[in-house]
């Protein structure tokens, strides 16, 4: 375990600590309003979030929420998506969906939450994305996918 100080541990709802993890491998979206996860067809590559006793902080006193995180790209421009992220079952996480609008071709956007949003210690996950709208042979990809992870300070009881 970690021996934080007064000066470190924070007050509650303070972020005492960030840990980024990411997978570089692009998955693609290429059918208007579908997510390619659900429960019935869950995620086969995911990221693994550390446990916090693994981070060296205690589960009684801290939590962990996220930041999503995706660098995107369109085969044409102008593109309005949705990416969320699911767990190892293909459940989505709460409150975790984001819209954003690909703007180029040749061109990462960077969509990222626009608020922390709570995940599960020691649980895997997985980035989803959907095409709003789509046309002949549109596709959107998600070329790099990444979490910024918090430990948070609880608030007291």
């Amino acid at each position: 375990m970690k021996t934080l100080t007064s000066a470190t541990t924070g007050n509650p709802g303070d972020v005492v600590d960030v840990v980024h993890i990411s997978d570089s491998v692009g998955s693609a979206a290429v059918t208007a309003d579908t997510y390619a996860f659900s429960e019935q067809a869950p995620p086969a590559k995911v990221l693994h979030v550390p446990t916090l006793e693994e981070l060296g902080f205690d589960a009684a006193n801290y939590e962990m929420k996220a930041l999503l995180i995706v660098n995107a790209r369109t085969n044409n421009p102008d593109k309005d998506v949705r990416v969320r992220l699911v767990q190892s079952s293909g459940k989505e996480v709460a409150s975790s969906e984001v819209a954003a609008t690909l703007t180029s071709s040749s061109q990462d956007v960077i969509v990222k939450s626009a608020s922390a949003f709570a995940i599960t210690p020691g649980e895997a996950y997985a980035h989803d994305i959907r095409l709003v709208t789509a046309g002949n042979g549109d596709n959107a990809t998600m070329q790099s996918k990444s979490l910024l992870i918090q430990v948070v300070k609880k608030s007291a009881a």
